[in-house]
């Protein structure tokens, strides 16, 4: 009778463990599933290459900039900001002690219609600058010829700018440099003196000409002026 009882019990159990298999019983395991959920497939844009090239080179700028004209061969920027410059390094915060607004760094960029100079600054910066056509560099206050790359000639002046410290250290390279633009080729410090800054510019044909002060947007402290080479697109 003891052996029926057992064997009898055996077969419920089992019974009972065929039922809930066959019922949907609970899964093998609860935690730790290796099942990866499907995802859906995204459209993603692919970005494209910018045409400019240089030194933290800037970002093409959706407003035109202004341009007035003071005599043949010359244009003046006037001052305003906006907030369509591109994003740079935080240049200004190293304090840089100078009588007048202190050029941090000048910048090459080549975009589709125009070659850029970018002059950066830090606030406060009331700075112009002036363009001229001419045959022939010189130095400012030696008078000494200076040679370029190109077949025409751009002088740029800022007004007021240094291109040194207090302590007579300078804050650019006073070296030419050679830049991959379509139509400009060398540019050079060429003056720093009594709070004009002075720079050559050599290109292989005149053309339009745009300047124009902007406010850094990651930074308000900083401040750039543009000088464009070129047709203006936009």
């Amino acid at each position: 009778m003891a052996a029926f009882t057992r064997n009898g019990l055996a077969v419920l159990v089992a019974a009972a463990l065929f039922s809930a298999c066959t019922n949907g019983g609970p899964p093998d395991r609860e935690d730790g599933g290796t099942d990866v959920p499907t995802s859906t497939p995204v459209a993603t844009a692919t970005p494209q290459p910018s045409p400019s090239r240089g030194p933290s080179s800037p970002s093409r700028v959706t407003s035109s900039p202004s341009r007035v004209t003071t005599a043949p061969g010359e244009t003046t920027s006037t001052l305003r900001e906006t907030t369509s410059s591109p994003a740079t390094s935080r240049l200004c915060d190293t304090e840089i002690e100078s009588a007048n607004p202190a050029l941090r760094q000048v910048r090459f960029g080549r975009h589709d219609t125009f070659d850029r100079l970018a002059f950066d600054f830090c606030q406060p910066a009331d700075t112009t600058l002036a363009v001229s056509v001419v045959k022939q560099l010189t130095e400012d206050g030696s008078g000494n010829r200076v040679t370029l790359e190109g077949r025409y000639f751009y002088v740029l002046r800022l007004t007021p700018a240094d291109a040194h410290t207090s302590d007579g250290r300078p804050t650019v390279p006073r070296q030419a440099v050679a830049v991959p633009g379509r139509n400009m080729q060398q540019y050079k410090l060429i003056g720093d003196f009594e709070g004009t800054v002075t720079y050559g510019v050599g290109v292989l044909r005149l053309q339009e000409t745009a300047t124009a002060l902007r406010v850094d947007p990651n930074d308000q402290r900083h401040v750039i002026l543009y000088f464009d080479l070129g047709r203006q697109s936009g």
